[in-house]
């Protein structure tokens, strides 16, 4: 059986069922996060940092500890995700 259905139609019905499933359309122009044991330890220690420094109040990072957290992994690994 064909599916009459138009291309432009059945796009957007994909579009909106990956969006029921939690899903997001995918930016084409983003750089996709690789993550290597090295980068994976860079974040961990960093975030360890952070903690230390009290930039976790609760149960998660305050808005200066995401920054410095930020800011200090793309320096030391030089990608930006």
């Amino acid at each position: 059986m064909k599916n009459n259905t138009p291309p432009s139609v059945r796009y957007n019905m994909k579009k909106l069922a990956n969006r029921a499933r939690g899903k997001r359309p995918t930016d084409p122009n983003k750089v996709k996060a690789v993550w290597d044991n090295a980068k994976h330890e860079v974040f961990i220690r960093l975030c360890l940092d952070e903690m230390r420094l009290g930039n976790k109040p609760g149960q998660t990072l305050n808005k200066a500890g995401y920054e410095n957290l930020e800011r200090k992994f793309e320096s030391e690994t030089k990608v930006h995700y």
